[in-house]
């Protein structure tokens, strides 16, 4: 694989859909080829063999067809990266899970925890999946292979484990080959596209007189997402090859189907190399939740959402017309006769196959289908009518289809069949006026992952309506995710004044206190009165909806922290009487059990819980408790917690049920595992993450235990604060504790400060951000330094930034390990300072930097630009030429600044007379060079240049040059938005009076 390193400096700067806090960025892809070793788990059945990657993101890496021996999917060895993903680094190939963000997710190249079974039908599964720091929600991918099926089964489960309504978003994405052959089969008759059609919706598949279907048809990058799908499958067919990749899945619980291509332009080229070293391209075929990938809905707390879908190959079909679960089909006609061929996913040995036409039955007979054994029947027609096809078996049907024949063409007619409701609206919000424009705003905002601006939307609605309910609830969960509970506490309070039964502010109370009880003072009145305010309004709840299942679970861990078990174990099963599939109810349902000594109970809840979700972190922590330790067993026991993130995760979960002993106990069994405690696997080991540290500080001291917590506050202080990124409301508590128990612990400041920052308090996170500036540990100070750099830029203070960045920079070049990592401060320092415009200064660093730091091409970027602005192009052409550039996936900055040097160069040469220099710089400025990875779009938009160059070789007397290059500027295909459509026209009108000349010579040539 090729190595990519990660950014140790937390990405505070990146908010809204671009958030990836608490991940580190993976944005520094190299050419350097490496060994990496993965686990491989592979499912076998005869007829397909599938191998998934826990460790590298649950990639499917591989799904064998094993009768025809060739890969179904697009497979790319060996790994490699382009700028793609939210992170970055992204590899093309195979089967990938996105949830919960936009793009490409933010686990795409982590390791998963993972758990492998033997089914009693002979199946095998292999379970995927995290709770993803993004929102702490619960995912899990099932992936099954059954004997004697033809199809790669997976079921989708996604679980909000947290208190608050958060954004889902789900698509699986599905790399194909991509070849002149492939035909993208969809079932519909309009898209959303972003490049056909007007305000975004084209006809399919034909678009005025596109065959929007074919590959070759999209010159530039594309996706086609269904807008009235009308079937339950999808897919692509390979006309020359006689194969084909198809999906089955309910439209109405899987919305999204997507082809997405880089085209077959040069920019699209350019990515082939880039992602592979065959540079063999690929399209995509992605099924998604939701219709397209700009929708995100809100998911409520303790809610699950499950869903199954199948991804197969079929063959010898001649195309595809009809797919249901277990039968695809295809049919032609030739004059009279109609021939059907039928592929079968799973054995079909006596079913009855039924042909209707114009009310008459045409065929009925019965048929014995083998698994991938393509069949062939050939019919008689008794008119141009319609024909329904019927296949059943044992009284249910197994496909239904009427085709419609057209000439000799034959097609599945959906008219009458539904399509699932998107949920969108027809015109967009403009701008609001009225309450419930503001509240549909706040909502959209929310869907987007822009809560500062869902807050300001909440407020405007509350200036028309200082009684807004909806408003109030809005603000009070606003404050709670930011960790502001006496504020969201009041505003649930007001909601509540004015609607005693509204459920929203009831649940943001109950959170409140909940939180206020939990994370404790010290007051333990205090504590008894916020937890007696959480469960009257819990009880309350118990009739909601929306949220008594959630309700109830709340109430059982606010029972087991107050030790009333019993009680507990009653909540967790009523809250599972609502919501069967909670797992972090039946989790603590079995703690709870075991808690009475009951352990068969226990056992019970646990089973339970690992048919739901063998991943959850809780049961095997339980199941640990209940087997013992030591051994073999445990190791086995601890697959599941590949990285140190979920044994926080089970940590917090035990914090918040009071269960103190346990969190300390489960601290000493997480020593005993330091090899599924990475901070990450890509980059160097910096040792255990202080987070347990402090979080075993905070149970010793829950305990009573002072002497035991203060030695591990003093312990944390001695690990590495790189790559430890708190995001949980339970860090920040544990955080607290250790300030209130050492005031001085500089890197409890430091992480604290952090958390403040990534839930919007920066003002806060400058104070301890200040004080962990005064520690002797140069990493430390470095990272406080930077993080001050970041807040006082994006408060638009560029002297203190510009400071805080110099001392971070001048901290880090004294020593490692921060050295390798110092050309992200230049970065992020360059970009302080051309916000304030002081250029000459950016060019005098850059000049005077390391030689390390002016390697990189990140900094040769910046500097190239820093010589635009104080108007030295020739050095900004010198370095983009010597320099390879890794742009991001649709990043044009190389290229802008190429043409602007070029074209400045040209103007400077064209006004000192020198016309043959200038018109080289101008063609230049219209070339795309293969160093700077964009390649050459299907629109281009440098008549300018062109345009120039032409007039340049026009006054050094090259009629045929100049004639040439106005001709390329006057019929450049351009986007409808192009920049230089004056320089176009300026074309055709200067070539037009060349030619008009020309013919003036040459007829005066002939009279004489």
């Amino acid at each position: 694989m090729y190595r990519f390193r990660e950014d140790p400096f937390p990405p505070l700067q990146r908010t809204g859909t671009a958030r990836v806090y608490p991940y580190p960025m993976q944005d520094d892809v190299t050419d350097e080829l490496t060994e990496h070793e993965f686990t491989a788990v592979v499912l076998d059945n005869g007829l397909l063999r599938v191998t998934v990657l826990p460790d590298f993101g649950g990639h499917i890496l591989s799904v064998r067809d094993l009768r025809n021996d060739r890969e179904v999917f697009y497979h790319n060895l060996p790994l490699k990266f382009g700028l793609i993903a939210l992170r970055g680094a992204w590899y093309s190939g195979g089967l990938e899970f996105n949830f919960p963000q936009v793009g490409h997710t933010v686990t795409t190249n982590d390791p998963l925890a993972w758990h492998l079974t033997e089914n009693e039908d002979g199946s095998a599964t292999v379970f995927l999946g995290t709770i993803e720091r993004l929102t702490r929600m619960a995912w899990t991918a099932r992936v099954t292979l059954r004997p004697n099926d033809g199809r790669l089964h997976t079921r989708l489960w996604l679980f909000n484990r947290t208190p608050f309504w958060h954004r889902i978003y789900f698509w699986t994405n599905v790399s194909v080959p991509a070849r002149d052959d492939f035909r993208f089969l969809l079932p519909c008759t309009q898209v959303f596209s972003w490049w056909w059609g007007a305000r975004g919706v084209a006809n399919f598949p034909i678009h005025d007189g596109a065959d929007l279907s074919r590959y070759t048809t999209h010159k530039r990058p594309t996706d086609l997402f269904a807008k009235d799908l009308r079937a339950d499958w999808f897919g692509c067919y390979y006309e020359q090859l006689d194969y084909g990749v198809l999906h089955f899945a309910s439209r109405f619980e899987v919305q999204g189907r997507k082809l997405w291509t880089w085209g077959t332009a040069d920019d699209g080229a350019v990515w082939t190399k880039l992602l592979s070293d065959a540079r063999a391209p690929y399209c995509e075929i992605q099924s998604g939740r939701f219709v397209h990938q700009g929708v995100h809905r809100l998911m409520p707390p303790r809610t699950v959402e499950t869903w199954s879908e199948a991804w197969f190959p079929v063959w010898g079909l001649g195309g595809v017309l009809h797919a249901s679960e277990q039968l695809a089909l295809n049919a032609h006609r030739n004059g009279s006769n109609l021939t059907l061929r039928l592929f079968a996913l799973v054995p079909l040995p006596d079913v009855t196959f039924t042909l209707l036409q114009g009310g008459k039955t045409l065929e009925r007979t019965t048929l014995s289908l083998q698994v991938g054994e393509p069949q062939t029947l050939t019919e008689k027609l008794s008119s141009d009518e319609p024909v329904t096809v019927l296949v059943g078996e044992k009284g249910r049907m197994v496909l239904q289809v009427r085709l419609l024949l057209d000439g000799e063409k034959v097609r599945a007619d959906y008219r009458e069949e539904p399509a699932p409701h998107i949920g969108l609206p027809e015109q967009h919000l403009s701008e609001p006026t009225t309450v419930t424009d503001w509240l549909l705003q706040a909502l959209e905002r929310e869907e987007r992952n822009e809560p500062e601006a869902a807050a300001e939307c909440y407020r405007k609605a509350l200036q028309l309506d200082l009684h807004c309910v909806a408003a109030m609830n809005g603000l009070a969960k606003w404050h709670l995710k930011r960790g502001e509970l006496r504020q969201g506490k009041e505003w649930a309070q007001k909601a509540l004044s004015v609607d005693p039964q509204s459920e929203d502010a009831l649940w943001w109370m109950a959170v409140a206190s909940y939180w206020e009880a939990g994370h404790g003072t010290g007051d333990t009145g205090q504590g008894a009165r916020e937890t007696g305010v959480a469960k009257a309004c819990l009880r309350a709840l118990g009739r909601s909806v929306t949220y008594r299942a959630a309700a109830f679970a709340l109430l059982g861990e606010l029972l087991l922290r107050e030790g009333d078990h019993r009680s507990a174990l009653d909540a967790f099963q009523r809250a599972l009487e609502w919501n069967s599939q909670d797992s972090k109810a039946l989790a603590l349902a079995a703690f709870a059990a075991r808690k009475l000594g009951d352990t068969d109970l226990a056992q019970e809840f646990l089973e339970r819980c690992e048919r739901v979700n063998p991943l959850e972190p809780l049961l095997w922590s339980e199941r640990h408790f209940l087997r013992g330790t030591g051994g073999e067993r445990e190791e086995r026991t601890f697959k599941p917690f590949p990285d140190d993130q979920l044994w926080l995760d089970a940590v917090s979960d035990y914090e918040q049920v009071g269960a103190w002993g346990t969190v300390s106990v489960w601290f000493a069994v997480a020593r005993r595992h330091p090899s599924s405690m990475h901070r990450s696997v890509w980059s160097p080991s910096f040792g255990t993450n202080p987070m347990l540290l402090y979080h075993a500080a905070f149970a010793m001291w829950q305990l009573g235990k002072v002497a035991e917590a203060l030695a591990l506050l003093r312990e944390a202080q001695q690990h590495s604060p790189l790559f430890v990124f708190p995001s949980r409301h339970e860090d920040a508590a544990a955080l607290r504790t250790a300030l209130t128990l050492a005031p001085d612990d500089l890197l409890a400041h430091y992480l604290l400060g952090t958390w403040l920052a990534s839930v919007g308090r920066w003002d806060e996170a400058e104070g301890h951000w200040r004080k962990a500036t005064q520690s002797e540990e140069a990493t430390l100070r470095a990272l406080a330094w930077r993080n001050l750099g970041l807040h006082f830029r994006l408060k638009g203070n560029w002297h203190e930034a510009a400071t805080a960045y110099d001392a971070a920079i001048h901290t880090v070049s004294q020593r490692e390990p921060l050295r390798e990592y110092a050309w992200r401060l230049w970065l992020e320092r360059d970009q302080v300072l051309a916000s304030a415009g002081w250029h000459e200064k950016r060019v005098a660093l850059f000049e005077g930097a390391p030689e390390a730091i002016r390697r990189k091409s990140q900094i040769v970027a910046r500097w190239a630009e820093a010589l635009l602005r104080v108007d030295n192009p020739e050095g900004a052409y010198a370095l983009l030429m010597e320099t390879s550039f890794k742009p991001w996936e649709g990043e044009w900055a190389m290229r802008q600044l190429w043409k602007e040097a070029h074209m400045r160069l040209g103007q400077r040469a064209m006004a000192a007379g020198n016309f043959a220099v200038a018109r080289r710089h101008f063609e230049l400025a219209a070339d795309y060079p293969a160093n700077l990875n964009v390649g050459k779009p299907h629109w281009t938009d440098d008549a300018d240049a062109l345009f120039w160059a032409g007039w340049c070789a026009l006054r050094m007397g090259e009629k045929d040059a100049a004639r040439q290059l106005l001709e390329r500027a006057a019929t450049e295909n351009q986007p409808p938005n192009a920049t230089t459509a004056e320089f176009k026209a300026k074309a055709a009108t200067l070539l037009a009076t060349i030619v008009a000349s020309t013919q003036e010579t040459e007829s005066k040539g002939q009279r004489a």
